[in-house]
């Protein structure tokens, strides 16, 4: 049996002690990276956990930001203008021949229904139903009172009703149409007389005088009205009163039928010695409109 020498046995305990050392340099290399990796863990664990904590009281603690909360509409709140905007676009494309906004009265048509009224439908507290709103047309043609009943949110028409004889008060343009409707009739010469009437001087502008305008029906005063006046509330119907910048009334109350576009009574006051002053003449009822003469303004002038 052959003995190894000296030189081979050193050669192959250097190799065998290199790799042993190796391997323990590894091994407590990899023991070191666990032991920082813990010390990390345990230290961010808390940090993280007292942040949460931090967080939960903080939003626990945080006021209510209303002014994000009052962005959106309540039940009972009227309607917004994004709100009104959404009715009448969707009322526009069921109904594309619907008036969508006042007009100059020179631009009054009766061929198109015109919008009298849109506002937020009522609702009872109670119960928990969605916000609604409705729109009222008023169609000249089949003398119908339009009623949309339309969400607002989403702009869903709900139901539409049409009605015979139902008469909303009149609209601005509908009193502007109206007046002009009477200046342009025969019964303009009794205007004439009545102002004279009422001032001793003669009528020479138009302009100087006021107007308001009510919603008329053949029932309200059966003795003082004609046939075609008796008919008025199946048909649109406005009585003007007319008064001067002193705010005397004039003796004349002319009827209009709106849905014809005619004068139908000059007249439904009795023949009376002096003029009634304008604060007597008011009615309840009346929606007040002014004509008021401004700088730029279109003027009134009285057809000779």
């Amino acid at each position: 049996m052959r003995v190894a020498s000296p030189c081979i046995c050193s050669t192959i305990f250097n190799r065998v002690t290199r790799k042993a050392s190796m391997q323990l340099r590894l091994t407590r290399s990899i023991f070191m990276s666990l032991c920082c990796l813990g010390s990390i863990v345990v230290l961010v664990a808390p940090v993280s956990l007292t942040s949460a904590a931090e967080a939960s009281v903080d939003n626990a603690t945080r006021p209510v930001d209303f002014a994000v909360q009052k962005n959106i509409p309540q039940k009972h709140d009227a309607l917004r203008h994004s709100e009104r905007a959404r009715v009448l676009q969707s009322i526009k494309k069921k109904h594309p021949n619907f008036k969508q906004q006042e007009s100059l009265a020179s631009n009054f048509s009766a061929e198109e229904p015109i919008l009298l009224l849109l506002e937020k439908r009522p609702s009872n507290k109670k119960q928990n139903s969605p916000r609604l709103a409705d729109a009222y047309y008023y169609d000249y043609k089949t003398n119908e009172t339009i009623h949309c009943i339309v969400n607002p949110e989403t702009g869903v028409i709900i139901e539409e009703l049409r009605t015979v004889e139902l008469q909303l008060p009149l609209v601005e343009e509908e009193i502007e149409r109206a007046f002009t409707i009477y200046l342009q009739s025969s019964h303009r010469n009794e205007l004439a007389d009545a102002y004279r009437e009422a001032t001793g001087q003669s009528l020479i502008d138009v302009s100087s005088l006021h107007f308001k305008a009510f919603i008329l029906h053949g029932s309200a005063n059966m003795t003082r009205l004609n046939a075609a006046t008796k008919r008025c509330g199946r048909s649109r119907c406005a009585k003007l009163l007319i008064h001067t910048e002193e705010n005397i009334a004039l003796n004349i109350t002319p009827i209009i039928d709106l849905s014809k576009g005619q004068v139908i009574q000059g007249n439904t006051e009795r023949s009376a010695d002096r003029a009634i002053p304008a604060v007597n003449a008011n009615s309840p009822q009346e929606p007040v409109h002014r004509h008021e003469q401004t700088n730029g303004s279109e003027q009134h002038a009285l057809p000779h």
